[in-house]
């Protein structure tokens, strides 16, 4: 999880920056992001299901907790990427998005 809001922190400064100080850099820094962030989701939701199977009592508050926080880092990515996406033409952002896919 604390790699996840480390990606989504970095993402968050590069948005601002590309914003800031219309740099282009910034903002594709942003978008090659998305790969590293949705791996870390992945992994995070795959430590969930593990945990999920243990015998704790306090395992389902963890796992909403988690599953919460993952999903405001995620809307957080999300304002980046579209910060990030203003900066840079819309033919930059579409072969970026592409790339991804």
């Amino acid at each position: 999880m604390q790699q996840a809001y480390l990606s989504v922190r970095g993402a968050l400064e590069s948005a601002f920056k590309a914003v800031v100080e219309n740099d282009q850099r910034a903002a594709q820094d942003v978008l090659v992001r998305r790969d590293e962030f949705l791996r870390l989701s992945e992994q995070v939701m795959r430590g969930q299901a593990q945990r999920l199977a243990l015998d704790d009592t306090d395992r389902l508050a963890r796992h909403h907790l988690q599953t919460d926080l993952l999903d405001k880092l995620r809307r957080l990515y999300m304002l980046a990427e579209q910060l990030a996406s203003r900066v840079l033409p819309r033919s930059v952002v579409a072969s970026e998005m592409e790339a991804q896919v």
